[in-house]
């Protein structure tokens, strides 16, 4: 019998950071699953179990804790290797704009098609990471990373139909002045940085084979203030 999370990619999953056996962050990706389950009607993952899941498989650099519907609702973690187009992406990050848009991007669905194929064409391209973008052509967030465009002291990032990243949340809790709204892609180029769970702070070097400046100060200050483990 085919599962509902086969069938239609229903469920979620939460991808953490390992570092010297200790995942960063379990709380906030825990409250991230519970509040998706809460908006989209899922019975909420019991915490413990999930820690407990979590932990049990926090061997490598990195878990990933899947949340389906089977028979019943379950939680499956297991360690998993940084995938190498991220590894690059840490230093070297390279994007490519998407003519794709993503399903209900503020839920890390199992259902990811569009990020895995928009990453794929990144790599296609001889990039890392691969943008959406909103009607307007506006930079919205990448397959698995948000975006910042910086001008002076202000960031600037899309505030809708984006995934509430975790790593994102710190670099609002630290920022001085936010623009809610998704940059433009020539604001992109004149400085932006990435964000991610395995991707930590990176700063955007360039986007459809252009170069972008370095996104100045506020980056550079930002990726000093994470704990040297968590900087990736």
């Amino acid at each position: 019998m085919t599962t509902p999370a086969v069938a239609h990619g229903m469920g979620l999953f939460e991808t953490m950071l390992i570092v010297r056996g200790v995942v960063v962050e379990l709380d906030a990706h825990y409250e991230r699953m519970r509040a998706s389950s809460r908006a989209l009607g899922f019975p909420e993952p019991d915490r413990a179990a999930f820690v407990a899941e979590v932990q049990n498989a926090a061997t490598g650099d990195a878990v990933r804790c899947l949340y389906l519907e089977a028979d019943r609702w379950l939680l499956h973690a297991s360690a998993i290797a940084i995938p190498p187009l991220t590894l690059q992406r840490r230093t070297d990050a390279r994007a490519i704009t998407l003519r794709m848009r993503r399903s209900m991007p503020e839920h890390k669905l199992t259902s990811y098609a569009a990020c895995a194929i928009g990453l794929r064409q990144a790599a296609q391209a001889g990039a890392n990471e691969g943008l959406f973008l909103d009607e307007e052509g506006n930079v919205l967030e990448g397959t698995a990373t948000n975006v910042f465009a910086v001008r002076g002291r202000t960031l600037i990032t899309a505030k809708d139909n984006v995934l509430p990243g975790i790593v994102r949340q710190w670099v609002l809790d630290q920022a001085v002045e936010i623009e809610w709204r998704a940059p433009s892609i020539r604001e992109v180029r004149e400085g932006a940085f990435l964000t991610g769970s395995l991707t930590g702070l990176a700063a955007l070097r360039t986007i459809d084979g252009k170069a972008c400046e370095h996104p100045g100060e506020i980056f550079d200050a930002l990726w000093r203030s994470r704990s040297p483990d968590d900087r990736s």
